[in-house]
């Protein structure tokens, strides 16, 4: 029997359910998610919004995205600022629902897998910092050209590279290789219409070399050592005040064509801001590339869990002497800096990988038509 509209206990709490403001809270994104930043709100309070409207741009492992409206309605309280971390799960800010629909009171946001939008300081919506800001009194009489808040991917990478070098025992082995023959290698394959990047060249050699030791190709995960069979190199890129590095999988499995394919792709959506999250996760060993420079040596650091990152410097003309000729002749020499987390690779291990990989870049034949 159906009651009076003045005291239905259904339709009265179904009233009540529909005043509350809906919370819209920082949604988790992965296992090593635990804070988020605003970068950039799309509405204001007052502001009305449709159902699956964007309402607020937020950035987390270098990678922005954004949050739906799960109703229509009201923006009734933006409880952060642009420019803040909040941590997963909090409150971020509060909708009145419109429609008669029944909403739930905590709204996260069902992301499917990270949107692709990536850092780009022109696209995040931070305020400004105003060249007023204070600084120390020894500082001051200094005309500041600019403020760059810490935050998001910035702040992403201070935090790893310290927890990277606070956790981690680091030791750097360098050395030369002889690619006069991977270059004629390169020049040969472009003449023939296959035309790959320096890059394309190392990472697949750097798969062959992690393949035959293996020990590199590992991680330090809660006191295990997990050495594994897929081999997924990441490749850090230079963006405007930001790195993003980028993941190419499997790369055991692939050709250099398909290398090649995916890297170039990397660039290009890295520079257009459509990186998704999954694409720059999973490495198993780094390479970070700075040949395009006047750089030889470096002492990259290692991108944790990961047990080793390489560092390649830009190769040069060089006498070197040719034992079997026994006289000096011009060779191009380039400079490898590999850098091991000593607690899973002893020394031994890391200069039995650095001649495997000489030994692939001096034979490309042999090795990278596989």
């Amino acid at each position: 029997m159906s009651c009076p509209d003045r005291i239905c206990p259904e339709k009265t709490r179904l009233e009540r359910r529909q005043k509350m403001p809906i919370e819209i809270v920082m949604p988790h994104l992965g296992i090593t998610m635990e804070f988020g930043t605003i970068t950039a709100w799309l509405k204001h309070e007052g502001d009305p919004v449709e159902k699956g409207e964007e309402i607020v741009e937020f950035e987390t492992d270098k990678i922005n995205n954004v949050i739906e409206s799960p109703v229509s309605g009201t923006i009734t309280q933006i409880l952060f600022p642009e420019g803040e971390e909040v941590k997963c799960g909090v409150p971020i800010a509060r909708i009145r629902a419109s429609d008669e629909a029944e909403a739930p009171a905590t709204a996260a946001p069902e992301l499917p897998g990270i949107p692709a939008a990536l850092d780009l300081p022109e696209k995040t919506g931070r305020p400004e910092t105003p060249a007023t800001s204070e600084l120390p009194p020894e500082w001051a009489g200094r005309k500041i050209r600019e403020v760059i808040p810490m935050v998001g991917a910035r702040k992403k990478i201070d935090l790893r590279m310290r927890e990277s070098l606070a956790s981690i025992p680091q030791a750097t082995s360098t050395c030369r290789a002889n690619v006069s023959g991977l270059l004629d290698y390169k020049r040969k394959k472009a003449a023939a219409g296959e035309v790959y990047t320096f890059t394309d060249l190392l990472i697949k050699a750097v798969a062959i070399a992690l393949q035959k030791n293996p020990l590199l190709n590992a991680a330090l995960i809660e006191n295990k050592i997990y050495l594994f069979e897929t081999i997924n190199i990441g490749v850090a890129v230079a963006l405007d005040r930001n790195l993003l590095v980028p993941v190419i999988h499997d790369v055991q499995d692939k050709n250099l064509a398909q290398i090649s394919s995916e890297l170039r792709s990397f660039a290009e959506r890295a520079k257009s801001g459509t990186i998704t999250g999954g694409e720059v996760t999973g490495a198993t060993f780094t390479i970070s590339n700075l040949g395009q420079y006047n750089v030889d040596y470096m002492t990259p650091i290692i991108n944790p869990p990961e047990a080793a990152i390489l560092g390649v410097g830009k190769y040069r003309k060089e006498l070197v002497y040719n034992q079997s000729r026994q006289e000096f002749e011009p060779a191009d020499m380039l400079p490898l800096s590999l850098t091991i987390n000593h607690a899973i690779i002893d020394g031994a291990p890391a200069a039995q990988f650095l001649e495997i990989l000489t030994t692939v870049l001096g034979a490309p034949t042999e090795y990278l038509d596989t």
